[in-house]
């Protein structure tokens, strides 16, 4: 009998043992998605702005191979003088 309790006790433990690791690999996936969300916002975000500053570069230089000269866009987005 008391090699059955063992047993069930072990296999307790187990189960207990598999349910928190279940549980923190789903917190740890979901940090994880929260995370890729939140960079996937930020590069859109940051594609956006360099595009509004490469078609305002482009409209003022009239050449778009000039773009990284067009440093008062980058910083003020106002026209280039």
């Amino acid at each position: 009998m008391k090699n059955f309790v063992t047993k069930g006790a072990i296999s307790y433990q187990l189960m207990r043992y598999a349910h928190a690791t279940r549980t923190a690999i789903s917190y740890q996936l979901s940090v994880i998605s929260y995370q890729l969300s939140a960079i996937s916002l930020c590069a859109t975000r940051t594609l956006r702005e360099q595009l509004s500053v490469i078609s305002l570069c482009a409209t003022c230089t009239r050449s778009r191979s000039v773009i990284s000269l067009c440093a008062t866009h980058t910083r003020s987005r106002s026209a280039c003088e």
